[in-house]
């Protein structure tokens, strides 16, 4: 320690000092940077399950849409099997009326026949 300098100064004029404090410098910086890519390997965790959660949420939503398309579907169709029964009732309705109108035609005119004769 010449000339009254401190320890510090005494470090860095050295050679050996040099040496020390390069690899002083050079463990912090390996040290910041291992912080940092933990740091970082957390945010992408994290930002993962986000988008893992933020997809979950989208199929769901997706399944309650078409869930409720196909209930609607079932509805509809429900109402038509309805409307179709009708249909069906009415035309077995109008068969047995025009049956019955032809009977009656022939019978009528088998009477209206026998009573000009």
């Amino acid at each position: 320690m010449e000339g009254g300098g401190t320890l510090s100064e005494f470090v860095a004029l050295t050679p050996r000092g040099c040496l020390y404090l390069a690899n002083r410098k050079v463990e912090q910086v390996a040290e910041e940077a291992d912080s940092l890519k933990e740091s970082l390997d957390k945010y992408s965790m994290r930002n993962q399950r986000r988008m893992l959660e933020a997809k979950e949420r989208a199929e769901l939503l997706e399944r309650a849409r078409a869930q409720r398309k196909a209930l609607d579907v079932l509805n509809t169709v429900g109402l038509s099997n309805s409307v179709l029964r009708l249909i069906e009732r009415r035309n077995r309705v109008d068969t047995w009326i025009k049956y019955v109108g032809m009977v009656l035609t022939v019978v009528i005119v088998y009477f209206f026949w026998k009573w000009t004769q």
